[in-house]
């Protein structure tokens, strides 16, 4: 893949192996701290990993950093989304892409979270 990847809100880290085996370098970002040390710890011995406490509303990189920003089932418990996507456009390069993972609100099971702040459906994730 040749890329340098942002995953945002990486909680502990458990998908970030696999990123890193195709991807340049990564980095995991997560606002908890706990979350980043387990991952830190996790990843100690890999150097294409870099583990970092960070706010998906205001991220501490340079724009047109990244190719790849990943948010896997987190959007809906950001403070401020329209914040996260303006980071995102910001850090992106040229040609960059970002991959969201997300609940469907609209499924019939859907069981939203009393932690949760918006849960965004296809036509609105797609808007933003």
């Amino acid at each position: 893949m040749d890329k340098d990847v942002l995953e945002v809100a990486c909680g502990a880290g458990v998908g970030i192996g696999s990123i890193a085996a195709v991807a340049r370098h990564v980095v995991g970002g997560d606002i908890d701290v706990v979350n980043c040390e387990i991952a830190r710890e996790t990843y100690k011995d890999r150097p294409e990993v870099e583990i970092l406490e960070l706010d998906a509303e205001k991220m501490p990189f340079p724009s047109a950093s990244f190719d790849l920003l990943l948010l896997f089932e987190a959007l809906y418990y950001l403070n401020s989304p329209q914040k996260f996507f303006q980071e995102a456009r910001r850090l992106l390069r040229p040609g960059g892409k970002l991959l969201i993972s997300s609940v469907n609100c609209r499924w019939s099971g859907f069981n939203p979270s009393p932690f949760s702040t918006k849960y965004f459906d296809a036509a609105e994730l797609a808007e933003a």
